[in-house]
């Protein structure tokens, strides 16, 4: 659930377009849900009087349009609504705020379980309350009404005046906001979202990217351009003037801001072109674009690391001519130094809660940067993409400069100093080697983040391991299967190879190639580890489009889909809390031919072992974060023991993809497990059910939740017994 807080100064401008049909007549039945103090009269009621009235008379013979006018009544209960709410405006002794219509909307997200108006009532009480609004219990709180007009979201508005004619203290409302979102999430059991955390850049507005599209007809604001083009200098540059001589190098206009001792204490720059009004440059700090280049942050790059990476390089006037080393090697060893400097930070990019770790992810997120701007041209598209996705990831606080992360950003010095490589020839060889360790030690990112509840930069992480995984892909990257041609006789594989990849591949030229043994042996490898091989298979084919084109090294679609399995069996271990698999070598169950370190053995022994092990005592548990639909699912998979979409979608009221997602959760807590031939089964036996549904009783009652919530609600209410 997001909640996005804007602010207005015309209220009745407001109610008329959430009470009217919409831009694209997209507002249907907009009624009011919850208001200040719960007796506001809904405008939209008097409408649909006047309709159910106007209908009538028809029915009776009466003329057209006799009977009460629903618009008027509408209009007339709109403007006394408005004059509701701006009551306290109007008596407000100080200088009226410019910007006085508080206007949230509140949006769940795609398959969510449906709310009532009830709940979205008691969910607009919350937000204003979060906020500080409205505090629960203050009398003399702001006015607000709550309007619904679609299923999945509201809109709140309320007047930033207080009853007491003072102003609402709203500082923070936006991370306050955001965890009780999250809270509210875990109550309904909704989708999950990330917190909130102080290191997104700020995205560029509605009217930057209206200019944008006006005065330089691109779809790229300055506010982007100026990120990436103050990135690359910060990257590249080893002290302030390098930066920014870089800057204005780059033909960006540079303003510094000094302290009274002389002293640089940051900087703005303008993209040129971009003009106010008064024709005045529109001026952004380091800060304003990203957190990590304000200028301490910037500094940090080039401390304490040798221009010319971590040895000084010799003198080149001082070698004979005939030994000195061709372009093409210098970019070779370039790229192999990059290469070596990413598998030597492997093993500290991969601890959780390490400064060092901190430190080796920002030289990496910057050495990506560098990667894309000296890739060979096949890839720089990819690889830029990834460098944008990464950024967030490497926007981690750290101190000081390591062993890890100096190597990188000497090797990114040298890379930036070698030139633009290509991809042929050992070059490419190079470059191939390179984004090949750069794809693990993004996962290896992605899993330290995981750990560190950082969902937004594990995310990042992903999604960039995902790009870069494209460039190697095009650089001919090969998967390390072993072929298994016993598997690929099996006529069951070779059919779920043409129905997963129909309208992605074509399914005769995979099994006709001599790489097909190596994919049916890493299908075999899914199936064993849990996994159903047809979905999988099916979501790597649709991830992007394979590389079949003829300037790609990696031509065969076999080849293509056997990477991607290998990577997504092992994204899948990461994903591992690794509970499971310590439960289940305990319990003696065997690890499938194959399968990744630290991959659970997803058997129906194996399942038993994680159930056994959720409560210590040999029963299944809930736990206290589990979504009330998730709970309501494990009740009523083991009381019936079978489970199938269909069952959850009719028994829940939940759509298709939310009862996928939920199977899903139920396979990996040990509730089911795959049967051999197709669909789950249940390995909780029925008696369960009494003590699950007791959880989910006390649950309801109010104990599992949050400490916040419960710190909340022991302040609104006396603590009920069991």
């Amino acid at each position: 659930m997001i909640a996005k807080a804007m602010y207005g100064s015309r209220t009745l401008g407001l109610l008329q377009y959430l009470f009217g049909p919409g831009t694209h007549e997209e507002h249907l039945d907009a009624r009011l849900v919850a208001s200040w103090d719960g007796m506001e009269p809904d405008p939209a009621e008097a409408r649909r009087q006047a309709e159910a009235e106007r209908a009538r008379l028809r029915a009776q013979g009466r003329a057209e349009g006799e009977g009460p006018d629903p618009d008027g009544l509408l209009r007339a209960g709109l403007y006394q609504l408005a004059q509701h709410l701006d009551l306290p405006l109007i008596s407000y002794g100080g200088p009226v705020p410019a910007r006085h219509v508080w206007h949230t909307a509140v949006r769940a997200a795609p398959g969510d379980p449906w709310l009532s108006d009830e709940q979205w009532g008691q969910i607009a009480r919350r937000i204003v309350a979060a906020a500080g609004v409205a505090p629960e219990g203050d009398e003399q709180a702001c006015r607000w009404v709550a309007v619904r007009h679609a299923d999945d979201h509201i809109h709140i508005v309320a007047t930033l005046v207080r009853q007491d004619r003072s102003q609402p203290d709203l500082r923070g409302e936006r991370y306050r906001l955001r965890e009780e979102c999250r809270a509210i999430e875990a109550e309904y059991g909704l989708r999950a979202t990330a917190p909130a955390d102080r290191s997104a850049a700020v995205r560029p507005t509605r009217a930057e990217q209206a200019k944008s599209h006006r005065v330089f007809a691109s779809k790229e604001t300055p506010r982007e351009k100026l990120a990436a083009a103050v990135r690359q200098a910060a990257v590249a540059a080893t002290s302030e003037q390098d930066f920014f001589g870089r800057l204005r190098t780059a033909g960006l206009e540079v303003k510094r801001r000094a302290l009274p001792s002389g002293d640089l204490a940051g900087y703005a720059v303008a993209w040129p072109g971009d003009r106010t009004k008064d024709g005045k440059p529109v001026w952004f700090s380091g800060s304003r674009l990203a957190p990590d280049l304000s200028l301490p942050r910037v500094r940090q790059r080039w401390a304490d690391v040798p221009a010319a990476g971590p040895a000084a390089a010799p003198d080149a006037s001082k070698i004979p001519a005939a030994a000195r080393p061709s372009a093409a090697q210098r970019r070779e060893a370039a790229w192999r130094q990059a290469g070596e400097a990413v598998r030597a930070a492997s093993a500290v990019l991969g601890r959780a809660g390490d400064e060092q770790g901190a430190a080796a992810t920002a030289a990496l997120a910057d050495l990506l940067s560098a990667a894309a701007a000296h890739a060979p041209p096949a890839v720089r598209t990819e690889l830029k993409a990834a460098a944008r996705a990464f950024e967030r990831a490497g926007r981690v606080p750290w101190q000081g400069q390591h062993a890890a992360a100096r190597q990188m950003r000497g090797a990114l010095r040298v890379l930036v100093g070698a030139g633009q490589a290509l991809s042929s020839g050992d070059e490419g060889a190079a470059v191939l080697a390179f984004v090949v360790l750069a794809v693990l030690a993004a996962r290896a990112v992605a899993a330290r983040h995981r750990a560190a509840q950082r969902a937004a930069h594990a995310q990042a992480a992903r999604v960039a391991a995902s790009y870069l995984q494209g460039a190697a892909e095009h650089l001919g990257a090969r998967s390390r299967a072993r072929p298994d041609y016993r598997a690929a006789q099996r006529g069951d594989l070779q059919a779920m190879v043409g129905r997963a990849v129909a309208g992605s591949a074509d399914a005769r030229a995979i099994l006709a190639d001599a790489a097909w043994p190596a994919l049916a042996g890493m299908l075999a490898r899914v199936k064993a580890a849990g996994a159903d091989p047809a979905a999988a298979l099916q979501q790597v084919a649709r991830q992007r489009a394979l590389r079949t084109d003829a300037a790609s090294p990696a031509r065969s679609e076999a080849q293509v889909l056997t990477w991607r399995l290998e990577h997504w069996l092992a994204d899948r271990a990461l994903e591992n809390d690794g509970a499971g698999a310590r439960a289940s070598a305990r319990a003696g169950g065997r690890r499938p031919v194959g399968a990744p370190a630290g991959h659970p053995v997803a058997t129906e022994r194996g399942a038993a072992a994680n159930a056994r092990s959720a409560s210590g005592k040999g029963r299944v548990r809930l736990r206290a974060e589990d979504s009330v639909v998730f709970q309501r699912a494990a009740v009523l998979v083991v009381q019936s023991q079978e489970v199938s979409s269909a069952l959850l979608e009719k028994r829940l009221w939940v759509r298709p993809d939310k009862a996928r997602e939920l199977i899903v959760q139920l396979q990996e807590r040990g509730f089911i497990v795959p049967r051999s031939g197709g669909g789950h089964r249940v390995v909780v036996a029925a008696s369960e059910a009494a003590g699950l549904q007791a959880m989910v009783t006390r649950r309801a009652s109010g104990e599992g939740l949050s400490r916040a919530r419960e710190a909340r609600s022991s302040e609104r209410r006396p603590r009920r017994g069991r």
